[in-house]
Parts: C-alpha cells; sequence; structure tokens
C-alpha cells in the first residue's frame, strides 16, 4: 500500500509546498520543502507502518519526496523532524482525484492545528504536512486516511509540540 505526502501551503503563496519526512520510497508520495537535517538512526529509532501512525507519535525522517509505506519514529523527548497531531478519515466513494483530496488534506490538518498546537495555523511559526492516499491505495485497499504532521521549519525539535502554543 502506498500513501503521499504533502504539507501546508506557505502563508501568502498559492504554491503548495510538500514536506519530506519520509523513511523510504514506497508508498507516499510527496512535493517538498522541509528542514534539510538528516538525522541518525539509533536504537532508539523504529520503522513503523504509515498506516499505523498515531497522535503523538514523533518522526525521525530523511526528507526525501516520493511515496512511501514507512516511517520512522522516535521518543518525542529525543531530536525529531515531525510530530503526528491528527488522523482522520476522508469520506468513502470513488477517489476524487489528488487535488481534491490534497484540497481536503489541507483544510482538514488546518482545522486541527489549533487543537493540538494551541494557536492557529496563521498565528503560528510552526506549519504542517500530511501523509494522505495515493489513488492505489484508495481503490486497492479502501484508504481514506490522513495523518497530520506538524513540524518546525526552523530544523529539529525536541519534545512534544501538543500546546507549543508558537
Amino acid at each position: 500500500m502506498r500513501r503521499r505526502l504533502g504539507a501546508a501551503p506557505k502563508v501568502g503563496f498559492a504554491v503548495i509546498t510538500m514536506l519530506a519526512t519520509v523513511a523510504s520510497v514506497s508508498g507516499c508520495g510527496l512535493f517538498a520543502q522541509a528542514p534539510k537535517p538528516t538525522p541518525t538512526v539509533t536504537s532508539d529509532a523504529h520503522v513503523k507502518d504509515v498506516f499505523t501512525l498515531s497522535i503523538g507519535d514523533c518522526l525521525l525522517d530523511p526528507n526525501k519526496a516520493g511515496e512511501t509505506s514507512t516511517a520512522t519514529t522516535i521518543d518525542c523527548a529525543k531530536p525529531h523532524n515531525s510530530e503526528v497531531y491528527d488522523v482522520f478519515s476522508l469520506a468513502d466513494g470513488a477517489y476524487p482525484g489528488d487535488d481534491e483530496v490534497r484540497g481536503q488534506s489541507i483544510d482538514g490538518c488546518r482545522k486541527s492545528f489549533k487543537t493540538f498546537i494551541g494557536v492557529a495555523r496563521d498565528d503560528s511559526e510552526l506549519n504542517y504536512s500530511y501523509y494522505y492516499p495515493t489513488e492505489h491505495s484508495w481503490t486497492t485497499s479502501d484508504d481514506r486516511a490522513v495523518t497530520c504532521l506538524v513540524y518546525d521549519p526552523a530544523g529539529r525539535v525536541s519534545g512534544t509540540l501538543a500546546n507549543a502554543e508558537r
């Protein structure tokens, strides 16, 4: 199964940029601008199926464009690239197309941003990206899940970003 990774539009720009926080190129697609550090994988890191990510998981992944089915998680107390802050499902039905899926993903993640971070996206120095279904995962695996990730454009962070209010 494959999933793509997308990012929130930059404030003031109509162009969608994508954060590449994926561990391998085997399933989630992405167009990317993201923090550049390549993390060092330690024994504290675990490769996890992107379909099993949950709120509060912190990701330690190289910034690669493409599709993925895995992500590397690490304890949030350690330096990491992003954190899962919401998981929601898109409506059932025929695949609505990449643009519609990305649009619904952006809207859903934007709406839930304030609940997790404590400030609205427009008032935050943080940004978000999201894993979203590919047409293949939608039609063959009934994948409707969108996984929202918060990240600091300045680089890796240590500790949870829950209620960061920044």
